[in-house]
């Protein structure tokens, strides 16, 4: 019996071998053959765009077209320095640099003068909250005193500026108020 048992493993291990060979042997096979076939994808539709970037001086078209570029720029700038509103007042735009229910900080640019008035509408609806501040002259323009808003609810809102001074006047875009 002790040496039907041992005949019994012995060929278990034996079977064991045989078939771990033959999968090894498989494996080895069909990765070789994986490796060494050649690619069926044309090299073309791997990368099928190739940008071509044009290093070579501009053409006479591409100047133009530039050149038409910077003058509607010049044009527009040289009309916004001088928009003038029906009072003959220089007409600004006041920038919005941070709105929340705790503060709002704006600034009015190309202005240098003290004591022009910022005063900010917050709206929510119907409902409609004025705040005034003055305007003070900073190292490159005219800064609005930080502007406490105190809104009754949590709800949003929108808020935008308007600046008044003696020579210029403007609003701001509308923004919306963060929590």
């Amino acid at each position: 019996m002790i040496l039907t048992n041992n005949i019994k493993k012995y060929k278990i291990k034996i079977i064991f071998t045989v078939v771990l060979i033959a999968t090894l042997t498989i494996g080895v096979a069909f990765y070789y053959q994986k490796s060494t076939q050649k690619s069926t994808v044309p090299q073309e539709s791997i990368n099928p765009i190739k940008p071509e970037i044009n290093y070579g001086p501009p053409t006479e078209e591409e100047k133009q077209a530039a050149n038409n570029v910077k003058e509607q720029v010049l044009q527009k700038e040289e009309a916004q320095n001088n928009k003038e509103t029906q009072t003959g007042l220089k007409k600004v735009t006041p920038i919005i640099t941070y709105a929340s229910t705790v503060e709002v900080n704006a600034y009015v640019q190309d202005v240098f003068e003290d004591n022009g008035e910022c005063v900010a509408t917050f709206t929510q609806g119907a409902t409609i909250i004025t705040r005034k501040v003055q305007g003070f002259t900073n190292v490159s323009n005219t800064q609005c005193a930080p502007i406490l808003p105190g809104l009754p609810n949590n709800e949003p809102w929108t808020v935008f500026i308007t600046y008044n001074s003696k020579t210029s006047n403007g609003d701001s875009d509308k923004i919306e108020v963060k929590q």
